[in-house]
């Protein structure tokens, strides 16, 4: 019997490496894109914020929901609900490598930044839009199966990148292209904000802060970021974050001290142990040995966002708004909803503090 050429292989190992991927991803939906990258000017995103959103100065924020929803109850099952989705996420980047069709799986969520503002000679307008994330995707799966420093990975990290503004403007585009869950909240910004921002961008870059990826990593500290901490940051830099928002957008997990790994000392936490043992059932009460994590949330973010835009626009607070004629263009152009805070006539005031990190209870 004749042997395969390596040709046949090739197929056979590539048709069944497609069903394998449509096995793992058919619970989410069969519809997908292409993941090549195009430039930043035939995407939605930018013809959304130039040719529909009028505004000189603008930042936007858009919150791509986690693609399963999340169970903060406990450890354990914070645990368990990532495991699914991973699975998924993992068939996507196979996808992706491999037929460059991408299906928009959001493990954790994704926050992305786009800012418009007009230039000194208050003609022409300038456009950023950025994000940051892991530089290699199997970092996370080794630091927690072979170094295994359990919820450490939340105060460690892993080392990141800047997402290019291709990559971030596909991303904004998956809502029309796959109706995948995501959100925008659009800021009007007041004289001299966008400048600070792009300041504080530009210092961001300049120290390579990105290049560690964490989740809770202070950006304008130069501690690290992670993609909602970079977001929640453009407005801190410009002294635009009201602590209200702060505190609805956080979320604070009391990590009990055993489920806390530490490579300086070799103290290791076996994925076993964050999935099964006693100690994974609950959250640690104030009393007990514990750290605290306290990060913005995607899923809590979006939430805000939804909540908002199903209130009725006379309940609103005085500077929020929805379903205004250019938003609705937004909404039908970007196929996401999207809310609006006015901020033009806010005075920057208050500090850049950074309500977001980790703390030890010994």
């Amino acid at each position: 019997m004749a042997k395969p050429t390596d040709l046949t292989l090739a197929i056979i190992r590539k048709c069944l490496l497609g069903l394998l991927v449509m096995e793992g991803i058919v619970s989410v939906g069969c519809r997908s894109m292409s993941s090549e990258l195009r430039p930043v000017t035939q995407s939605r995103t930018f013809y959304a914020a130039t040719a529909i959103d009028t505004e000189p100065d603008v930042l936007t924020i858009t919150l791509h929901a986690p693609t399963h929803r999340l169970n903060f109850s406990s450890p354990s099952a914070l645990t368990w609900s990532l495991v699914p989705v991973s699975i998924k996420g993992y068939f996507n980047f196979i996808s992706q490598e491999q037929f460059q069709r991408t299906f928009g799986i959001h493990t954790v969520g994704h926050a992305t930044i786009e800012l418009k503002w007009k230039d000194d000679d208050h003609t022409s307008t300038r456009y950023l839009l950025t994000s940051v994330t892991d530089a290699e995707r199997n970092e996370t799966v080794r630091r927690l199966w072979l170094e295994q420093i359990g919820f450490s990975i939340t105060t460690l990290g892993t080392r990141g990148k800047l997402e290019s503004p291709e990559k971030v403007a596909r991303d904004i585009d998956e809502s029309a292209e796959l109706g995948i869950q995501a959100a925008r909240m659009r800021f009007l910004l007041p004289a001299g904000a966008a400048k600070k921002m792009q300041a504080f961008f530009e210092e961001f870059h300049r120290q390579r802060v990105y290049e560690r990826f964490v989740l809770t990593g202070d950006p304008i500290m130069g501690t690290g970021a992670g993609c909602t901490a970079l977001a929640v940051s453009f407005l801190r830099a410009a002294h635009l974050l009201d602590p209200s928002w702060a505190y609805e957008w956080q979320r604070v997990l009391d990590v009990p001290c055993e489920l806390m790994g530490d490579p300086t000392t070799d103290t290791r936490v076996p994925l076993r142990r964050v999935l099964f043992a006693p100690v994974s059932w609950r959250w640690a009460n104030p009393s007990e040995p514990h750290h605290s994590i306290v990060f913005y949330d995607t899923q809590k973010m979006y939430d805000w966002i939804i909540k908002y835009r199903s209130t009725p626009r006379d309940q609103l607070p005085p500077n929020f708004s929805h379903s205004t004629p250019v938003e609705c263009l937004l909404e039908q152009h970007l196929n996401l909803p999207i809310i609006t805070i006015d901020l033009r006539n806010t005075i920057p005031q208050g500090s850049s503090s950074h309500p977001q990190g980790s703390s030890s209870n010994p």
